[in-house]
């Protein structure tokens, strides 16, 4: 199953780990050493003209994406089961 991050960017469900909402992490030393480390390994792809809204942790990737973790959320719980298959509205 696909889900659209922002922008052009669309990256498989089952490669999630987290989707955090970036505005309630922003005062974690945690957080910013971890962003840190992934921006400095080149894994960290930064979606944004501004402010990102949420932090998507995949198993390979971190992404910074505009839209919030709510509406993340609700996309990737908008499934309809046809003969089987599974496809997003």
């Amino acid at each position: 199953m696909l889900l659209h991050i922002g922008e052009e960017a669309v990256i498989q469900q089952s490669e999630i780990v987290a989707i955090l909402d970036y505005h309630a992490l922003e005062s974690s030393e945690l957080m910013n050493a971890f962003l840190r480390h992934h921006k400095e390994k080149k894994s960290m792809v930064n979606l944004c003209d501004t402010n990102p809204k949420s932090v998507i942790i995949t198993k390979e990737h971190v992404y910074l994406s505009p839209l919030s973790s709510v509406t993340l959320k609700k996309r990737a719980g908008e499934r309809i089961d046809f003969a089987h298959s599974w496809y997003l509205k």
